[in-house]
């Protein structure tokens, strides 16, 4: 079982800490769900190193749960500043993943579309990557096809 646990809590509002746990609520109940398992199984990634679907799944789910007790731990930072992107990366340290989100669009991200957020950035935190500029394989790279897999949970 993945356990999502949210770092730093102190910085950040009441209403963007609630925001947050809802977010880090769904993604881990997504990601211990059969269903999830069984959507991962049968997509057609590209730009996966070679693995098959059960590899990406065991390799999303027991990189963090080699110990039966998986806890991820999850920093994002909130901020503003005047731009287009919704989201950024930098891994800060090897144990944590870590999210920027710009504030001003951040207010309007519903649970979904940060939860979809997180698993894209998780998926690179565990070795997935895609091409940086727009190719035709990319919205199917692991980390963007996660990302779609989470944000249309149903």
């Amino acid at each position: 079982m993945i356990k999502l646990v949210l770092k730093n809590k102190k910085i950040y509002s009441e209403k963007e800490l609630k925001k947050l746990k809802k977010s880090l609520e769904y993604l881990e109940y997504i990601l211990n769900s059969n269903l999830f398992k069984e959507k991962v199984l049968i997509q057609r990634f590209k730009d996966s190193g070679g693995l098959s679907c059960d590899e990406i799944y065991n390799k999303i789910t027991h990189n963090y749960t080699k110990d039966k007790k998986a806890v991820i731990e999850v920093t994002l930072d909130i901020y503003k500043v005047s731009g287009t992107l919704i989201n950024s990366v930098k891994y800060s340290q090897k144990s944590i993943l870590k999210t920027y989100l710009f504030k001003h669009i951040f207010k309007y991200l519903n649970k979904e579309k940060i939860a979809s957020i997180l698993i894209h950035n998780l998926a690179h935190k565990i070795g997935f990557t895609h091409k940086g500029i727009f190719s035709r394989t990319r919205k199917y790279s692991v980390p963007y096809s996660l990302e779609k897999i989470v944000y249309k949970f149903q």
